[in-house]
């Protein structure tokens, strides 16, 4: 037995709602991630600034740099 008008208007509204829900919980959670990867970027950099030292580098600097 076919479906009925009002059943699949009410199917359609039920599908476009689960689409445009797991459309928004999927940008939060890609702006939940960029955030997340911004800030573990800016704490590497201040890690690898932080830590740098030309005495403990393993690569000897050129020669133009050596006073």
């Amino acid at each position: 037995m076919p479906a009925r008008p009002m059943e699949l208007s009410a199917q359609a509204e039920a599908e476009s709602a689960l689409r445009n829900s797991s459309i928004h919980e999927l940008r939060a959670q890609h702006a939940s991630i960029e955030r997340e990867l911004s800030s573990l970027n800016e704490q590497i950099g201040d890690l690898a600034f932080n830590n740098y030292s030309p005495e403990q580098s393993l690569v000897a600097p050129p020669k133009h740099m050596i006073n």
